[in-house]
């Protein structure tokens, strides 16, 4: 009898034991997003802004297009920007150079706004692929390279970090599963 009452203790112990550590496991596995964080946006860098540009969205397509267009929103709202290059190009010394740093910035500007318009129409025929490549490249490091290769700083360096948080989230959330 005393060796009954003793393997079904040891039972109960090995059972509860393993009960223990596969609920333990279990919890620590399973680790909740920050409160508010929507899932959409669980690897972004920026997730409040993240949360804002995917305004609540119920799939991961419909949660990329409106992370795109949150960005190209802020992108065609900071076209005025573009006037500040005037005065900045003025004090070089070339004129050759001024037209050619105007140029390359409104270009890399304008660029933008196609790779994040296309970007939503990859999107649409369902070219993952070419949604991210599009994001990518939608940067303003040739109008902030052009002034760095004067010694001068891009007036739209501020704004060209900004649309790098923006796009980094846009790329976080079509990784998304």
């Amino acid at each position: 009898m005393y060796y009954t009452t003793q393997y079904f203790s040891l039972s109960l112990l090995f059972l509860a034991i393993n009960v223990t550590l596969f609920f333990s496991g279990y919890v620590q596995a399973v680790k909740p997003l920050p409160t508010g964080t929507n899932p959409f946006c669980n690897t972004a860098d920026f997730k409040p802004l993240c949360n804002r540009m995917v305004r609540g969205a119920k799939t991961l397509d419909e949660a990329t297009a409106n992370a795109i267009k949150s960005t190209l929103e802020v992108v065609k709202g900071a076209k005025p920007k573009l006037r500040i290059l005037e005065p900045a190009v003025a004090k070089l010394k070339r004129p050759v150079t001024k037209k050619a740093m105007k140029g390359t910035c409104q270009e890399s500007f304008n660029n933008v706004v196609s790779n994040l318009e296309g970007a939503l129409k990859d999107l649409k025929s369902g070219d993952k692929y070419s949604v991210n490549d599009r994001l990518s490249a939608a940067t303003l490091d040739d109008c902030n390279d052009a002034f760095a290769e004067s010694g001068k700083k891009s007036p739209l360096a501020g704004f060209g970090g900004d649309l790098r948080m923006y796009v980094s989230n846009c790329l976080a959330v079509t990784q998304q599963k």
